[in-house]
């Protein structure tokens, strides 16, 4: 009997050891499995920094290409509309001119003396330097605008591009602070949610600054004022040199 229970007893004092070196050993093994996990997931996490980043560039890239095309849809209908407008005038004036030799014509026929041909070739030279007077500024002023306008756009496409750039520096330079503390922080969702924040408030101010355009409307208004005032004064130019011609003609061809 005692020999028996002996070996038995012996068999539960190896066990209980056992078990006791299992209750030390295994939470390190666990704790030691914890930190080697927690260190891969530091490591992703920052590296998920760049994938924040480029997620962002190509977002403001994306809204830079919109605007860029946008602007070409609008340069498009600019041209567009200057070449039908320009033909049109073109045509208009030819049927003018038309029309003036016309009347210019049929009003030598009328003549009786050699002074009603000399009074008409006059007249006939004032008006046509009167018109010819009138389109040269009508031409100048919308020659004015259109390079006005065209420099007011470039202006702005520039102010766009440089306001990308100094966002994607912005982001860069966010970004290499955000990895330099990501490495020396035990808090990495902090410094990505700094990041976050960063790239969120760039991201607003460069939608904001891209997206005004009051100044760009106030000075294309301005030039159109511009080009109104000449064209006013053109107009009044031909009226009162066709007014004196017209006066002059009266004058000399009256019987």
């Amino acid at each position: 009997m005692n020999m028996r229970f002996k070996p038995t007893a012996l068999g539960f004092m190896v066990f209980v050891a056992a078990a006791l070196c299992l209750v030390v050993f295994v939470p390190r093994t666990v704790s030691a499995k914890e930190e080697d996990r927690g260190g891969r997931d530091e490591r992703s996490s920052c590296a998920k920094l760049d994938r924040l980043a480029k997620d962002a560039g190509r977002e403001f890239t994306s809204r830079v290409k919109l605007i860029d095309d946008d602007w070409d849809e609008r340069r498009g209908k600019v041209t567009r509309t200057r070449e039908e407008v320009g033909t049109l005038r073109q045509e208009r004036r030819a049927e003018m001119d038309a029309y003036r030799t016309a009347q210019f014509e049929a009003l030598e026929r009328q003549v009786m003396s050699d002074a009603e041909r000399e009074a008409i070739r006059r007249f006939r030279a004032a008006i046509t330097e009167a018109v010819r007077v009138h389109r040269h500024a009508f031409d100048r002023a919308a020659s004015e605008f259109r390079a006005g306008v065209d420099e007011v756009i470039a202006a702005e496409h520039v102010r766009i591009e440089a306001a990308h750039a100094a966002l994607k520096q912005e982001i860069d330079a966010a970004v290499m602070r955000a990895k330099i503390a990501c490495n020396d922080s035990d808090d990495v969702s902090r410094v990505r949610g700094d990041l976050r924040t960063t790239v969120r408030s760039a991201r607003d101010r460069f939608r904001t600054e891209t997206g005004v355009t009051e100044g760009l409307e106030r000075r294309i208004a301005e030039l159109a004022r511009m080009k109104q005032e000449a064209l006013a004064e053109a107009n009044h130019t031909l009226r009162t040199s066709l007014e004196r011609a017209r006066t002059d003609f009266a004058r000399v061809s009256r019987p």
